[in-house]
């Protein structure tokens, strides 16, 4: 066996693990500090070791927006990525227990819906009087994030929600910003002004960090406009400020990487004015407006790695990238530069942007990300204060990096870093789970939306997808559970218990796979498919070892859909045959998987299923509440979902011929009209195939359209409908399913009441559902249920017979009629999992018991 997997967990794992935990700890006193040190006019300032806390005279906008951003970042109602409110974040998880977690959580977001309360009176005087200037894209980034994500999760923030409505504050920042992001068609004047300072109070200079934050700004402001999720409020307020041209944003870009080759060039000049700051959001806003929908898809990577090369090359002279061109300066000498966290963070954004090329720029320079995470921590003041109340409390934070304050901290400068280390903890995981991923021999990979369809909300594009594999009537459950178990929960603001597992049990071909991929391309997760084969990769005797390691690695993955596909062989139930007669190291497989599974579970990071041909084969621990929050029996098309999908199918071959349906040929006295081939053309074509999978009629259909005549007629290419229902029905007398009712005649085996006793447990694992449900399906018309009369009834009865003993239920019958305990049966059996036509199914069965002798008392 190669070492060098295990030799990753073993060091490398282990290290970057301890550092999480570290970054969470720290996180924690952070927090605390901040609510801590809330007044009721706001934040201050400052916290002064041993004094009492100052609360400000006139709180500023910009300073409380820029708190707000990060506490409402911890709560998961902010997106660190995009600086955007959150599509779909659950609360971050702190290192203190639950207890305390649950109410300092709570007492943050008491803090934000009291903040934010406060800052709907905010008029317009009160926000151009910031340090940046009038409606400036920083203070109104950090606020569009902050109210954006806030009314995406309304029912947390009720007093601010309240407020915002009476103040008519939405429609005031959709104002604000709109002006603000318009300011985007001055950078292709020589002297763009992105800030509006008044003359008297200073003089904005030529920076890129203003212009980056614009674009954000416009970025945020289209994403909520079109954003299907969102407020209808929140939409229409930011309409305008959605509204510049692609011209407007490419001519940004050309600007943004001119400055970039501009610092390239300084870097290399000894003593030039060079500037990582501007060089760091260059290369960011570059990407943002080159890409194909701001993805960061349509870069130049030479100029991307050139970039990384210079930064790598000035953090050997100083761990962090010191700001030296000022933003805006005044006649008194006052110069406002930015934070060298906002540049690390701009890198983090840059790095997830790349990431969408497959450039894993964080992991290929993580030693630089390392090296500054040290040096701020290196820099963290800590002591103790007391809140407006006079109540001592210890504060952990930091001071601007441009000025030497011991014993103090800076608020406004301790939000940021707090942004930061959410930022590095963000990234530092990412590459964690990769990195175990591919020491596990694992892989996973994000499955896309389809395009047409990519903007609908979670909901509605799982339901349009759905619907095409499974076009059931109304009352099909199977796609309505699994939509509320996971993916209905996951909606922005949508509270109540999420769902992390589930069991997919059913016949082969029923399309357990693609549940599984069409779930994560509605969340827009990545998907990990593990099968039996990713255990024994090492041989039969290290099958522990590498259950371990995929675990581990499976355990650090967020955000993914993971398949485990036909791993029966690994939990199979412990009072089976088949597990007795395996070999010790398999035996000890089902036992040591149990806890596996929980500590997945209960991670809460990605969605596990667990898929399976034979449900009785699982052993009941594996799959019991704890470790499997439901299970669902996924059943094969019944007659009228069939003749949907073949005519579905049809329609889609036939278009790829380019070719009109006509009922008869073209001749020269008219010109006959294009018909449709609907699906009540095929329903006897999908009786006759009553237990054909999806996969086995796509194919039905496509080897049914290679033999249709293509026709031509003066240039107009056609087919005809009857030759198509034709040529359907051909293939059709040739169809075979790959499951049949016989089958399960070998996977029941009934115990008697003494031999359950014996086994300590009243019933035995059986599949009956899915054998009631099957049979239900070959009895659905009547000449289908003529054919099993007189073919395999025996064997329908002979199970029946066996569910009844298995239930315990006693069997009778009068003259020959439905056994009364078949009726008792059905009653237990319908408080498991639903099974589609276990009406038709029972009706057959009371026909067919008519005819059979075993029934009758």
């Amino acid at each position: 066996m190669d070492s060098a997997p295990s030799a990753y967990f073993q060091t490398e794992y282990r290290v970057d693990r301890r550092k999480l935990k570290e970054i969470d700890e720290l996180l924690g006193t952070v927090w605390r500090s901040l609510v801590a040190c809330r007044t009721a006019s706001g934040w201050p300032y400052e916290l002064v070791q041993s004094a009492n806390v100052v609360p400000p005279l006139s709180a500023s906008v910009s300073t409380q927006s820029m708190v707000l951003f990060a506490l409402c970042t911890q709560l998961g109602v902010v997106s660190l990525r995009t600086i955007a409110p959150a599509g779909s974040s659950s609360v971050q998880r702190l290192p203190i227990p639950s207890t305390e977690s649950d109410t300092l959580n709570n007492n943050l977001k008491t803090a934000v819906d009291k903040q934010l309360t406060s800052l709907a009176n905010v008029t317009e005087a009160q926000l151009d009087r910031s340090s940046f200037g009038k409606k400036n894209p920083f203070t109104l980034a950090w606020l569009t994030a902050v109210v954006g994500g806030v009314l995406q999760h309304a029912d947390d923030f009720t007093e601010s929600v309240a407020a915002f409505n009476e103040k008519h504050f939405v429609a005031s920042l959709g104002e604000w910003v709109a002006v603000a992001t318009r300011r985007i068609k001055y950078l292709n004047q020589i002297q763009p002004q992105l800030l509006d300072i008044p003359t008297d109070e200073g003089k904005a200079s030529v920076h890129a960090f203003p212009a980056l934050r614009a674009i954000h700004l416009f970025k945020m402001a289209t994403n909520i406009y079109r954003d299907g999720t969102q407020d209808d409020q929140l939409k229409n307020s930011f309409q305008k400020a959605a509204t510049l041209s692609q011209a407007d944003i490419s001519a940004a870009g050309i600007w943004f990487r001119s400055r970039l080759l501009d610092h390239l060039a300084l870097a290399s000049i000894r003593d030039a004015p060079f500037d990582a700051a501007e060089l760091a959001f260059s290369l960011e806003g570059y990407l943002c407006c080159e890409a194909e929908s701001f993805n960061g898809r349509n870069h130049d990577p030479d100029l991307v790695r050139k970039v990384f090369e210079v930064l790598h090359q000035r953090q050997e002279v100083n761990p962090y990238w010191r700001p030296l061109a000022p933003v805006l300066t005044n006649n008194r000498g006052f110069a406002l530069l930015p934070l060298s966290v906002e540049i690390v963070n701009s890198l983090f954004r840059t790095c997830w942007l790349l990431e969408h090329s497959g450039e894993e720029y964080f992991s290929q320079h993580i030693s630089v990300f390392k090296r500054y995470y040290e040096w701020i921590v290196s820099r963290s003041t800590h002591g103790e204060f007391k809140d407006e109340f006079d109540t001592p409390h210890r504060f952990t934070g930091w001071h601007s990096e441009h000025v030497q304050q011991p014993g103090s901290i800076h608020i406004w400068e301790t939000s940021q870093v707090a942004v930061y280390l959410l930022h590095y903890k963000e990234m530092l995981q990412t590459h964690l789970a990769r990195r175990a991923l591919s020491a596990a021999r694992l892989t996973s990979h994000p499955l896309k939306r389809k395009e047409e369809h990519a903007s609908l909300p979670l909901t509605e594009y799982w339901n349009n997808e759905a619907s095409k594999k499974d076009p059931q009537p109304p009352d099909t459950k199977l796609y309505k559970d699994v939509a509320k178990l996971l993916v209905e929960c996951r909606h922005p603001g949508v509270r109540g218990r999420q769902g992390f597992s589930m069991v997919l049990f059913g016949p082969p071909g029923t399309g357990k796979t693609s549940i599984a991929e069409d779930l994560a391309a509605t969340l827009g997760w990545k998907f990990c498919e593990i099968t039996p084969s990713d255990f024994v990769a090492s041989g039969e005797s290290e099958v522990e070892l590498r259950a371990r390691e995929i675990f581990t690695a499976l355990s650090e993955q967020e955000d993914t859909v993971i398949l485990f596909d036909e791993i029966d062989r690994l939990i199979l139930d412990r009072d089976s045959a088949l597990y007795l007669e395996q070999g010790d190291m398999f035996q000890v497989m089902t036992p040591g998987m149990l806890p596996k599974l929980k500590l997945l579970r209960s991670r809460q990071r990605s969605i596990f299923i667990l898929a399976t041909n034979y449900w009785e084969r699982l052993d009941p621990a594996a799959i019991r509440i704890g470790r499997i929050d439901k299970q669902f029996l996924v059943s094969l098309p019944n007659s009228e979902a069939r003749s949907k999908i073949l005519a579905s199918e049809l329609k889609d071959e036939l278009g790829k011929l380019d070719a009109e349906v006509l009922e008869s040929a073209p001749t020269g006295g008219g010109d006959p009209a294009q018909v449709e081939i609907t699906h009540s053309d095929l329903t006897d074509v999908a009786n006759a195939c009553a237990l054909g999978a999806y996969g086995e009629l796509c194919e039905l259909i496509r080897n049914s359209a290679a033999r249709v005549e293509l026709r031509d007629h003066k240039g107009r290419r056609y087919v005809l409908k009857s030759e198509v229902l034709e040529a359907t029905k051909n293939e059709q007398r040739m169809f075979s399913s790959a499951v049949t009712i016989g089958s399960y005649r070998s996977r029941f085996k009934v115990y008697t009441k003494q031999e359950n006793a014996d086994k300590g447990h009243s019933t035995v694992k059986q599949p009956f559902l899915e054998f009631i449900d099957l049979a239900g399906l070959l009895c659905e018309n009547d000449s289908t249920r003529e054919h099993l009369k007189r073919s395999i009834c025996e064997t329908i009865s002979e199970v029946l017979r066996d569910a009844c003993e298995t239930y315990d239920v006693a069997i009778t019958g009068v003259d020959g009629k439905c056994p009364e305990g078949l009726a008792q049966l059905v009653k237990i059996l319908a408080g498991q999992p639903a099974f589609q036509p276990v009406k038709v199914a029972l009706q057959f069965v009371e026909e067919a018991m008519k005819d059979n002798q075993k029934w009758k008392t």
